[in-house]
């Protein structure tokens, strides 16, 4: 795999040559020389004695069972649901509302959907600043009474849309990372991973993933957050699925940090947030809600019943 992040200058925009390197103004950069292990230490060193901690972007409301979801720079994190069970808003909720948590007013994100364009995902995104239903706002057909909901919300909307970036075809692993560099992201969603294609892809759908997740790795490494959502097999789609479910399970949970997946039964709101890898923390079920008309998922109030007064 080729490093992409590592061939990179230091100014100016980037552009990849279609070789093993990045071009500025048209002359190829040279390649660094890899951090020797006294480098690293040294750099490492400082860091536990300034308590520097690693940044974790705010994104659910504190005491939320939401905020059990962690997501920060240096970290891939990875989520698969089934069809419909809310995936794609998972993703919208946690980085527009990261967007516009106090403190965090300069995260960038860049939004690398293949299957959604940019109007249809600010529709979502207006539906659940707005609180009016998303079949009204994607057919047009909302009341006139909505509307000055409506013209706060795409206001709203208009504040974060230069942080904002949708990525642009081609998909692939290259104009990713070019982009997610460029724009200077912090956080990159990548919705998603089986969808992604590479210049010299692979016919073995193993050895494909292994390449999403090794270039989501450098991604990460290079100080970005990178929320990934994967397809599951049809299998692990029932209430006992375990991180077998990812498709091409290994190549996926070796390159994350994280992985979660979300278990709807059927139409039902409930959705259950399970936790099936984490390299730094628990194991754990988070009972949520998801309520399709807003595209928002929220707490289930049954999760705090046990809770004393």
């Amino acid at each position: 795999m080729i490093d992409h992040l590592s061939t990179l200058p230091v100014n100016g925009e980037r552009k990849f040559d279609g070789g093993d390197r990045y071009i500025q103004d048209a002359f190829p950069s040279a390649e660094p020389p890899p951090a020797g292990s006294v480098e690293v230490f040294e750099k490492w060193a400082p860091t536990v004695l300034n308590r520097e901690r690693p940044a974790v972007w705010q994104w659910a409301t504190p005491g939320s069972r939401l905020a059990s979801v962690k997501i920060g720079a240096g970290s891939v994190v990875l989520a698969g649901a089934p069809p419909g069970a809310g995936k794609t808003a998972l993703a919208g909720q946690i980085s527009l509302d990261a967007m516009r948590e106090p403190g965090q007013e300069d995260l960038r994100i860049l939004n690398a959907n293949v299957e959604m364009p940019p109007a249809a995902l600010l529709d979502r995104h207006l539906a659940r600043v707005s609180g009016v239903g998303y079949g009204y706002i994607q057919d047009r057909t909302y009341d006139e009474s909505a509307r000055p909901r409506i013209a706060a919300a795409i206001e709203e909307l208009r504040c974060v849309m230069p942080r904002i970036e949708f990525l642009r075809p081609p998909f692939t692993l290259e104009n990713l990372s070019e982009r997610a560099v460029n724009f200077g992201a912090d956080l990159v969603i990548v919705d998603y991973a089986q969808r992604f294609d590479h210049e010299k892809r692979s016919s073995d759908q193993r050895s494909q993933t292994n390449r999403v997740m090794d270039a989501c790795r450098r991604l990460a490494d290079d100080g970005r957050g990178v929320l990934v959502i994967a397809a599951l097999n049809r299998s692990g789609y029932g209430p006992d699925a375990t991180i077998s479910a990812f498709r091409e399970s290994s190549e996926m949970e070796y390159g994350c940090d994280s992985a979660w997946l979300l278990i709807r039964d059927g139409d039902s709101s409930a959705v259950t947030l399970r936790c099936v890898k984490n390299r730094h923390g628990r194991l754990e079920d988070v009972q949520v809600l998801f309520d399709g008309s807003r595209q928002q998922f929220d707490d289930d109030p049954a999760e705090f019943s046990w809770m004393p007064e």
